[in-house]
C-alpha cells in the first residue's frame, strides 16, 4: 500500500503512525496530531524532545477544546486528567499557565474551578 494511502487511513494504532514512529519522522507525526488533536495525548512522548513548543501548542489546543465541550464534573475530571498528562509532557510552568487561563475563562463553572484546583 502506498505511503499516501496509509496516511488517509490513519487511526491510533495504524501502520502509518507506527511507520512515523519507527522512522523518527516526528515532524510528520506532529502534522498528524494537528489533524487529530486527541492523538497528542498518546503520541506526545515521541516528538516532545525535538519539538517541545509545537507539542505544547497542540496539547493546549486539545485541552482547551475539551474544556469548551465539558459540561459536568465527570467531564471536568477528564479534562484535569489530560492536564496532568500535559504537565508531565510540557512541564509544571506550562500546566500552571494553562490552569490559570482555564480558571479565568470558566469562572462561572465552580465545579470546574474546584477540579482544576485539585491539580498539584
Amino acid at each position: 500500500m502506498p505511503f499516501s494511502l496509509l496516511k488517509m487511513k490513519a487511526s491510533p494504532s495504524n501502520t502509518y503512525v507506527q511507520i512515523l514512529i519507527q522512522e523518527k519522522k516526528y515532524e510528520k507525526l506532529l502534522d498528524y496530531c494537528k489533524n487529530h488533536l486527541y492523538e497528542i495525548e498518546t503520541l506526545h512522548p515521541y516528538p516532545v524532545k525535538p519539538y517541545p513548543a509545537e507539542v505544547k501548542r497542540i496539547f493546549t489546543a486539545y485541552i482547551e477544546n475539551e474544556a469548551e465541550h465539558s459540561s459536568n464534573r465527570s467531564h471536568y475530571r477528564q479534562v484535569c486528567h489530560k492536564i496532568r498528562t500535559f504537565k508531565t509532557a510540557c512541564g509544571k510552568p506550562a500546566a500552571g499557565l494553562l490552569i490559570g487561563k482555564l480558571k479565568e475563562e470558566y469562572i462561572r463553572r465552580p465545579a470546574f474551578i474546584d477540579e482544576l484546583s485539585k491539580i498539584k
